[in-house]
Parts: structure tokens; C-alpha cells; sequence
């Protein structure tokens, strides 16, 4: 009887893929800090002078003035800075550079006295407008384009711990295209919008791991994570970029699973293919082939039942490729228990299997007709045991190794009986012969002729 109990790299699943805490991506990215801008400057005009006292109404005192800012440098014919000069508020803020009638424009520096940022470029009516640099008191800066007092335009903010970011920027948030770089050498390159990741876009960590796909504030629900050993996953992610849904896995030997996805496991309906070529079409459960499913081997068998932590186990079929197949139950990966197997050549056993066997008490029906009926021993008739031939011809009696062997019985198709012993397949050994005409042949047979008694 042909066997199909081979364990090919078609029948085992491979390990468990794991996804484990650093195979997330990286932490959630810091938002950029509102700049702590300086307050407006006034226009810095013409510096108040209290008219002299020429009427009665001069006899009232007028309150004192308030106290002025303070400028050094040249002015224009109304009195207002012009030029290039210094100029001290109140409150300690100085400003020096370019003024022109009374306001801030042209290259110019300028700090803010409660925080000690600082803002060093180009100015505008009194706005930071054009290209400068804004320094924060904590080493943090920005360096590029300002539009109004604010960061708008292509620049680049270095963060106090090492991150920065370059790239486009709007209203002093990251929109537009970018890269933040975080001080470990990780990075984000792509689209931005309101400090988040958001739009098509890579990360890229110093391991060489890469998440690539379109981000959405900054998650990605779907893309493609690429690991330095080769693996790739395809599909869709949850906030933890884990495979959460429908995806595909593609493993370094090119073993591959197209499936849905929980928590980063194959969970539910799916296909596995080998890198062999044999595949699986089935359900999964914690990353195994677990429940109803169909495996095709390399060869073109095909497995079609029950499958239990990555095993056949359970009711199944097995079709093989020479046209035999096995119908039954089976246990870590082989037929185990009730089964019926018909061989390339019709032959067909109905009875117990073990460990992939033939054991224990079963039917087999032979293609020409015959019949035997009794016990089985890793494949073999073996034991006690009945065989019916075609012909009518019944044997009755001991097996061993799918021979006669041993006291049997047999009746051939005229009727003549025998009774004795048997030796590989043959009547050989004491025994008696009895012939339908009522002769007897009784002694010592050798391959199935008397070489005994006379006869009787």
C-alpha cells in the first residue's frame, strides 16, 4: 500500500512571526513650541516733547510722562530712527539694526529681555519677514524663512536634545515637505501638515528598518514595513504600525502569508505559500494554520480537513498525485484512527490507522476482486486474518509480513480443503488435504505439494 505521511517543508508551518515591542515604529513626534515672540515694538517715531506753558489752562499740572524707550543712532527730518541704530524698550527688549522712519527694517537683531530669546535677519514694518534666525534661551532654534513674525517658508528647527526638523513650514507649524531627524539618527522624510506626519512619506530607523506608506496624523494605516533581514509586510497597521487587518508578509526564505492580520499574528482567513511552492488556503489562529483548510503540496497532493496548531489533525482528505487518496481521521500530522485509503491501483483499505499505518483491524478490498479481512501491523496483514480470492477461494488463518504464514485454512475454488501449517505464502509444513472426492493427503507439505503420507 503506497504512504503519504511524508513531512515536507509544504506540511510544517514556519515559526510564528513575532512582532514584538521593537518592532513598532518610533514614538509618537514631539510638536514644535509656539515662539515666544517678542511684543510688538512701537513704531519708534519721534520722541514726545511737552509743549511749553503759554495759556492759563498751562497753570493745571500735567501728569509726568512715561518713561521712554531708548535709541541711539541717526534719524530722519521728522525725528524718527532711521538708519541704523539701538533701541532699548522700557522693559529691557533692545533691538539693533536697520530702521527706516521709525520702524524696524532691513538686517537687525533682536532680544527679548524676560526670556533671552533672541531673533537675528531681516525685518519688515516691524514683523520678522524674510530670512533669520530665532534662538530660544534653552539652545533651540529656527533657521529659514519668516513671513510676519512667523515661521513660513523652507527653514530648519534643531530641537535642544538633538531632533530636528528641515523642511517646509506655515504659520509656524511643519506643513508641507520635510524631514525630521531625531537625534539617534532615525529619521521621517515626507509630507507634513500641522506639525504631524501626515501624506506620503518613509521612516527610516538606523537599523534599517523602514516604514513606507501614506501617513495619516501622524499613524499609518496602511504601507509597508521593511526589516534589515529581508521581511516585508504589505497592508494595513494599527497605531502600533503592527499587521492589523488585511496584509501580506513576505519572509526572507520568500516564504509568504496574505491574510488578516490582529495584533501583528496571522488571525482568521489567509494564504500561506512556500518557498517550495506547496500552499495553504485556510483559516489561522495565533499565527498557525488552525481550523478548516487546504494544502497543496510541491507535488500536486493535496490535503483538504482539519488543521490544529500548524498540524493536520482532525477529519481530512488526502488526494495524491499518482490518483490514490486517504479519508479519515488523523493526529499530529498523520492519518491516526478511522480511514479509508485507496492506493494508484484501486486497491482499497477501510479499517484503523497508526501513526500513519495500517494498524489494528481493517478491511482491504483488492482492485481484482480478492477480499481479506482481519489484522494489520504497520501496514501489512499481520495476525488473524480472512482472505477471500476471486475465485471463490477462501484462506482462513495466521499472517505475518502480508503473507500466509503460520495454521491456516484453505478452501480453493474446487472445494479441496486444506488444514496446516504455512510457510511464506505456501502450504508448507504438517498439514492435512482434503479433496472434494473425499481423497486426504496427510503429513509434510512443502511449497504447497505433499511430500508425506501416502495417500489414504
Amino acid at each position: 500500500m503506497a504512504h503519504y505521511d511524508r513531512i515536507s517543508s509544504g506540511s510544517k508551518t514556519p515559526s510564528p512571526i513575532s512582532w514584538a515591542e521593537d518592532d513598532f515604529p518610533l514614538e509618537r513626534k514631539p510638536l514644535l513650541r509656539k515662539q515666544a515672540w517678542l511684543a510688538p515694538v512701537e513704531s519708534y517715531g519721534t520722541l514726545g516733547v511737552v509743549p511749553a506753558a503759554n495759556t492759563a489752562a498751562s497753570a493745571v499740572e500735567l501728569p509726568a510722562p512715561a518713561a521712554r524707550s531708548v535709541y541711539t543712532g541717526p534719524k530722519d527730518f521728522l525725528g524718527r530712527c532711521h538708519g541704523e541704530g539701538v533701541k532699548i524698550k522700557q522693559n529691557g527688549d533692545r533691538y539693533e539694526g536697520a530702521f527706516v522712519h521709525g520702524k524696524r527694517h532691513g538686517q537687525g537683531k533682536e532680544v527679548c529681555a524676560e526670556t533671552n530669546d533672541t531673533y537675528t535677519g531681516e525685518f519688515a514694518h516691524n514683523e520678522h519677514h524674510g530670512k533669520g534666525t530665532f534662538t530660544y534661551a534653552d539652545g533651540e532654534t529656527y533657521k529659514g524663512e519668516f513671513a510676519h513674525n512667523e515661521f513660513h517658508g523652507k527653514g530648519t528647527f534643531t530641537y535642544a536634545n538633538g531632533d530636528t526638523y528641515k523642511g517646509e513650514f506655515a504659520h509656524n507649524e511643519f506643513h508641507g515637505k520635510g524631514t525630521f531627524t531625531y537625534a539617534n539618527g532615525d529619521t521621517y522624510t515626507g509630507k507634513f501638515a500641522h506639525y504631524e506626519f501626515h501624506g506620503k512619506g518613509k521612516i527610516t530607523e538606523i537599523s534599517g528598518k523602514t516604514y513606507e506608506g501614506t501617513f495619516e496624523h501622524n499613524l499609518l494605516p496602511h504601507g509597508t514595513v521593511t526589516f534589515p533581514n529581508g521581511r516585508t509586510y504589505t497592508g494595513q497597521l494599527d497605531e502600533y504600525s503592527r499587521p492589523h487587518g488585511q496584509g501580506k508578509i513576505i519572509l526572507p526564505n520568500k516564504t509568504t502569508y496574505e491574510c488578516q492580520f490582529v495584533d501583528g499574528i496571522p488571525n482568521g482567513q489567509g494564504k500561506l505559500t512556500y518557498p517550495d511552492g506547496g500552499i495553504y488556503e485556510g483559516q489561522f489562529i495565533n499565527g498557525e494554520r488552525h481550523g478548516q483548510g487546504k494544502l497543496t503540496y510541491p507535488d500536486g497532493g493535496i490535503y483538504e480537513g482539519q488543521f490544529i496548531n500548524g498540524e493536520r489533525q482532525g477529519q481530512g482528505k488526502i488526494t495524491y498525485p499518482d490518483g490514490g487518496s486517504y479519508e479519515g481521521q488523523f493526529v499530529n500530522n498523520k492519518r491516526h484512527g478511522q480511514g479509508t485509503h485507496i492506493d494508484k491501483y484501486g486497491n482499497q483499505y477501510v479499517g484503523t490507522f497508526q501513526h500513519g499505518q495500517e494498524n489494528g483491524a481493517g478491511k482491504l478490498r483488492f482492485a481484482d476482486g480478492a477480499q481479506y479481512e482481519g489484522q494489520f501491523v504497520d501496514g501489512q496483514r499481520q495476525g488473524q486474518g480472512k482472505l477471500t480470492y476471486p475465485d471463490g477461494g477462501i484462506y482462513q488463518g495466521q499472517f505475518i509480513n502480508g503473507q500466509r504464514q503460520g495454521q491456516g485454512t484453505h478452501i480453493d475454488k474446487y472445494g479441496n480443503q486444506y488444514v496446516g501449517a504455512f510457510k511464506d505464502g505456501r502450504e508448507n509444513g504438517e498439514g492435512k488435504l482434503t479433496f472434494k472426492d473425499g481423497r486426504i493427503q496427510q503429513g509434510l507439505f512443502v511449497n504447497g505439494k505433499f511430500v508425506g503420507e501416502a495417500v489414504v
